[in-house]
């Protein structure tokens, strides 16, 4: 399924069969054609055989209309929207699937675009939570420690991510050879991560 536009044009559908009226395209590629009983079909492209391929999308000409005037709905909305307005979102596609039996694209439109709305939503939720807080708060706190173990000229590679999901523990993932070992690093971290909890991850075992 993918976004529908009403286009009529029969250009480079090769055998495509004369009983139906073409009236669309997805942006998949697929074709949306009307059938003598106005029933409107979705064919596959590519697939070698047209009738073989062919699949009910709406039931009516005018769910097909309804479907293209409501379809902006059924994406995404940019990342930064508020979560008061993916429920909105939410709530006005159940709204418009109701009494819509006849038309199975909009349904799989619709069963697509919810199901990304909800991990949309729980996504939001967790990070407006005390644990999502938390761990955002830790994670910017690595990458300060990580700079600052640069500018003091740490040798080798540093990772310093949050160790446990709330962001309570501070893991701090390096080579801890010498003079750079872990009581030095403390040291070097203590006056940005003040009381929180730092574990030391050895990544390579230190020259002999």
């Amino acid at each position: 399924m993918g976004r529908i536009t009403l286009d009529d044009s029969r250009a480079g559908l090769g055998s495509f069969p004369r009983d139906y009226a073409v009236v669309a395209r997805d942006d998949t590629g697929d074709v949306l054609a009307v059938d003598e009983q106005g029933k409107v079909w979705c064919f596959a492209h590519g697939s070698g055989e047209w009738m073989s391929s062919r699949l009910l999308a709406f039931d009516t000409v005018a769910l097909l209309h309804e479907h293209v005037a409501f379809q902006e709905q059924f994406e995404l909305p940019p990342h930064e929207v508020e979560l008061a307005a993916l429920r909105a979102r939410q709530q006005a596609i159940r709204q418009f699937m109701k009494g819509r039996r006849g038309a199975p694209y909009s349904r799989l439109d619709a069963e697509g675009a919810l199901e990304d709305l909800r991990t949309e939503i729980e996504d939001k939720r967790f990070w407006a939570s005390k644990k999502g807080q938390g761990l955002a708060a830790c994670q910017a706190l690595g990458r300060q420690c990580e700079k600052a173990l640069r500018d003091a000229g740490a040798s080798g590679e540093w990772m310093c991510r949050a160790a446990r999901p709330d962001g309570s523990v501070l893991a701090v993932q390096g080579n801890f050879a010498a003079p750079w070992c872990t009581e030095r690093v403390a040291d070097l971290l203590a006056p940005l991560v003040g009381r929180r909890e730092l574990k030391f991850v050895q990544v390579s075992r230190p020259p002999a």
